[in-house]
């Protein structure tokens, strides 16, 4: 009996996991999409780009707890093109990263759906 009720605790602690990871990564994709929508108007353009930069520098380890690295990395390396497109003062590319960069976020977000597509 006593190897039932740990085993019941264990899945709950495992399922408690599962829940809190897709509940972080929804709630940390709402804030991406925010910052990289707010990038579209050019007042606090730097300041906003700098958030966003150091968002995911701070949060992209745990983001790899669940997300794929090809994702991640694919995230990555669009930021850092719309970071050279705002240094260099190119509106057309800066625009171009920033759809990139919001197809990257859905792109993470559609990995964490609880689906069959996903399951199997």
């Amino acid at each position: 009996m006593k190897v039932f009720w740990v085993s019941l605790t264990l899945f709950l602690v495992l399922l408690a996991g599962i829940f809190w990871n897709i509940h972080y990564i929804h709630k940390s994709e709402a804030y991406l999409t925010d910052l990289v929508n707010s990038l579209e108007d050019t007042e606090g353009r730097e300041e906003k780009l700098c958030e966003l930069e150091a968002f995911w520098k701070k949060h992209r380890d745990r983001f790899g707890l669940s997300v794929g690295f090809r994702e991640l990395d694919h995230f990555g390396e669009v930021l850092q093109e719309l970071r050279w497109a705002h240094d260099f003062s190119s509106e057309a590319e800066f625009q171009k990263y920033r759809a990139l960069l919001s197809d990257a976020i859905e792109e993470i977000t559609r990995n964490e759906k609880l689906s069959l597509g996903n399951i199997f």
